[in-house]
């Protein structure tokens, strides 16, 4: 048998061989080894290869030590790898180089990632090609309710609670190999206790560093519970989606911004098909439908907050709807939001009745108003006829008879006021109180105001003083309604104002206002009366004092004034100390002609209304 027949034979040969030389240096101590020729998979014949060196390296075995007691003695073993000496130069390694990774690295490894694998609660386990397991985890045994020389290195078939489906085992296996692809699938199982199982499987290939497939890789996992929890929760969504079908609020389930779920109410009430919705913008979908007027009332849509408002709905009939719409979002324990929750309640019946109701009321403050006016006026009408009588000297008495007159002309004065803030409340209250704004010179305006009411403010000892940071000033306001709100502060400051005490009338500009404040050093407002101030109907006056008469609407009269010019009204006040309220408009002007405000410019404060205004104010 020639040479070539041996190389052969060793070139086949399951246990592993390196022919190595031995390097020496100059003085002769061995330096090294290299492989020259070997029959292991991973040697490529380069010399610089050290495998050998590497693999004792790896685990500190000094290789030299041990070259050096092969040529001494001829021989040496270590584990599986035997050493035989050829020559001085030439020694021979035989045996299985797996077998040393394995018994130094792998049996490591292999029980490092046994006790990883029997920390994890999944049921983990590997086939051989054969269909045996050859591994598997303490939560496969656990489950199963089996030990472990019942299932190690045995087939389905021979397991007895997986007879019954091993076919579908082995079915799946082979999908699994053949195609080289992961599967999933659920199934049902009574471990060795009787316990049934519902269980969710995923196997795949187990390839080798080679790319060869060698097994079968899977995980089991029990989902009894989670089926169960997912029915009970499928049964509890239907019985909720019955009753939310079932009412007549629109409601609607939506993640971020896209709807998740519209109930039957919704097309109702929209027109907009429920099924069709799903995947849209809540918003934007339901503007589709809501009158073009009341579009802008969404444009402020917070998905962070509560949001509500009203607004109306056009159908397709043309037939209007008035919507209340209110959301809310979901958090988790977190406080994150997952969800929003959108519900549309139809409240035309009610609008409808609101609006009747408030005819109604404008209609019965109209008449009353002109009942009060009708003996108002002819109570003018006498005390007129009795004033020409008396300067023409043709009664007795004559003070006595203007001290009666005087009296009847402040109450005639009262009862306007009166009749004049129940029309003005009830007109703004329904939206009809007319706003005709023009442009003028509010500096102007409102020093004629103050030097009106100065000498009414002295005869009760109290002085008014007019400041300004500015000259003049032409913006656009509705002349008959500031002065309205000047003399209704103004008229309070005097009631609740102290003998020798000052009101300060202050006119400020800035980039995009003007702002008005009346300043008193008088009475001041309770901390618990301030948020009420600006109420209807919310006398805060304490009648103990007896310093006025008022039906408790004049502020609430100013502040609506206030907003017809797009400006706020503020108080700052103090019981005992004093009030200051602050008047902010826009500094804006309308298109005007010369003409147009030479003729406001002429203008005059009307004195009839100031004693209407101040009627309520105690003479002392």
């Amino acid at each position: 048998m020639g040479g070539e027949n041996f190389r052969e034979i060793l070139e086949v040969s399951p246990i592993n061989y390196f022919y190595c030389e031995v390097i020496k240096n100059s003085t002769g101590q061995i330096k090294d080894i290299i492989v020259i020729e070997s029959n292991y998979r991973n040697f490529s014949n380069e010399k610089d290869l050290e495998i050998l060196p590497k693999t004792f390296k790896d685990n500190n075995i000094n290789l030299i030590e041990i070259i050096k007691k092969v040529l001494k003695n001829g021989k040496y073993k270590y584990g599986e790898l035997e050493f035989t000496k050829l020559s001085e130069k030439r020694i021979v390694i035989w045996g299985n180089i797996f077998n040393l990774f394995s018994e130094n690295n792998l049996v490591n490894n292999e029980c490092f990632s046994k006790n990883l694998f029997n920390c994890i609660p999944t049921s983990i386990f590997l086939k051989d090609m054969e269909g045996r397991y050859v591994f598997f985890n303490k939560a496969l045994e656990k489950h199963l309710a089996l030990k472990e020389s019942d299932i190690l290195w045995k087939k389905d078939n021979e397991i007895p609670l997986l007879k019954s489906d091993a076919e579908a085992f082995e079915r799946t296996d082979k999908i699994v190999i053949e195609n080289r692809m992961n599967i999933k699938f659920e199934q049902k199982l009574y471990n060795n206790k009787g316990i049934k199982h519902l269980e969710e499987c995923i196997k795949s290939p187990f390839i080798d560093e080679y790319n060869n497939v060698r097994g079968v890789v899977g995980i089991i996992r029990d989902i009894s519970k989670q089926k169960e929890f997912e029915k009970r929760m499928k049964r509890k969504e239907e019985v909720i989606r019955e009753i939310f079908d079932n009412i007549q609020d629109a409601i609607i389930f939506s993640s971020k911004e896209e709807i998740l779920y519209a109930n039957e109410a919704y097309e109702r009430l929209t027109g907009l098909n429920y099924n069709k919705v799903k995947g849209y913008n809540s918003i934007e979908i339901l503007k589709q439908c809501i009158y073009d007027e009341d579009k802008w009332i969404l444009d402020n849509y917070d998905y962070k907050n509560e949001f509500e408002c009203k607004f109306r709905i056009i159908k397709s009939d043309n037939k209007i709807k008035w919507i209340w719409f209110k959301a809310n979002p979901i958090k988790n324990e977190s406080g994150k939001i997952v969800r929003r929750v959108e519900v549309l309640t139809d409240i035309t019946f009610e609008k409808k009745q609101q609006l009747e109701l408030e005819e109604l009321r404008t209609e019965f403050f109209a008449n009353l108003s002109h009942e009060f006016r009708t003996p108002i006026n002819l109570m003018s009408s006498a005390i007129q006829i009795l004033m020409l009588k008396l300067q023409h000297d043709q009664v007795e008495d004559k003070e006595k008879y203007m001290e009666y007159i005087f009296i009847c002309k402040k109450n005639i004065f009262r009862l306007l006021k009166l009749i004049n803030n129940l029309t003005d409340s009830t007109k703004l209250s329904a939206g009809y109180l007319e706003y005709t704004p023009e442009n003028y010179d509010i500096v102007n305006f409102i020093e004629d105001i103050c030097l009106s009411v100065a000498e009414f403010a002295k005869n009760h000892e109290i002085n008014v003083i007019f400041d300004t940071e500015i000259e003049e000033k032409i913006i656009s306001f509705d002349l008959e309604k500031m002065e309205r709100i000047m003399l209704n502060l103004l008229s309070n400051s005097i009631k609740f104002g102290k003998k020798g005490g000052n009101i300060t009338v202050l006119i400020q500009e800035g980039k995009d206002f003007i702002k008005i404040s009346v300043e008193d050093d008088g009475l001041g407002i309770p901390k618990d009366k301030i948020d009420f101030i600006f109420d209807r109907f919310k006398n805060i006056n304490n009648r103990l004092t007896k310093v006025n008469e008022g039906s408790g609407i004049g502020l609430y009269i100013v502040k609506a004034l206030v907003e017809l010019h797009n400006g706020k009204i503020e108080v700052d006040t103090e019981f005992g100390v004093g009030s200051k309220f602050t008047i902010t408009i826009p500094n804006l002007l309308n298109e005007y002609s010369d003409e147009a405000y030479e003729l406001y410019k002429s203008k005059k404060f009307s004195l009839s209304k100031m004693d209407v205004e101040f009627s309520d104010i105690y003479i002392n």
